[in-house]
């Protein structure tokens, strides 16, 4: 059995494969795309594009062709959390989510995982990349506290559509650059801009 790592880059095979674990993970993709499911969720992940699978929760995933992923292994017993934010962290999993990164945020993921490709058995270095990532990844998820109404950012909403304008986007995907589920997302944007996401 391999040692856990907090921090790895990986390619996925082509058949479809499926488990749980004990851990949270953050998986964001580099190269190519991948499949996932998460708990009957599905959606693919392209390069700057992420999801979140929760402890225990069941996952199916599989590469498309060439593909290559960052993966942040969150165990339970030592949180990348930074001091104060484990309860920010925690909300984060309550659901699966799809995410959709700012390119700052993509250019110190190429970065890191560029260190960890050259020196993959370096736990330190592993766990240095991890929590960097995560503290980075805090401020870019921006989740707003519980008690606040939720406003769509539709900067990043537009920028996503931009990014993927060749292809079909989802209103799955777009929810996920909210980090909301599909309805709370459909009813928050018509409220917002008076359209439905397909008729923006």
């Amino acid at each position: 059995m391999s040692a856990f790592k907090p921090f790895e880059v990986m390619a996925l095979p082509t058949e479809m494969a499926h488990h749980q674990h004990h851990y949270h993970q953050i998986v964001i993709g580099l190269k190519g795309q991948t499949d996932f499911d998460i708990g009957g969720s599905g959606n693919l992940v392209g390069p700057g594009q992420g999801c979140l699978v929760s402890s225990e929760l069941n996952h199916a995933f599989g590469g498309l062709g060439s593909n290559r992923i960052l993966v942040l292994n969150l165990s339970p017993t030592q949180s990348l959390a930074p001091p104060g934010q484990q309860e920010r962290l925690h909300s984060l999993f309550e659901q699966p989510r799809y995410f959709q990164l700012h390119p700052r945020a993509q250019q110190l993921v190429s970065v890191l995982s560029n260190e960890i490709n050259h020196n993959p058995d370096d736990a330190l270095l592993g766990q240095a990349c991890a929590h960097t990532l995560m503290c980075a990844l805090h401020r870019h998820m921006a989740l707003p506290s519980r008690p606040q109404a939720k406003r769509l950012n539709l900067d990043v909403i537009d920028s996503y559509i931009e990014q993927h304008m060749g292809r079909k986007i989802t209103v799955a995907q777009l929810a996920g650059c909210a980090f909301l589920g599909e309805s709370q997302f459909h009813a928050l944007f018509k409220e917002q801009t008076g359209l439905s996401p397909y008729q923006y």
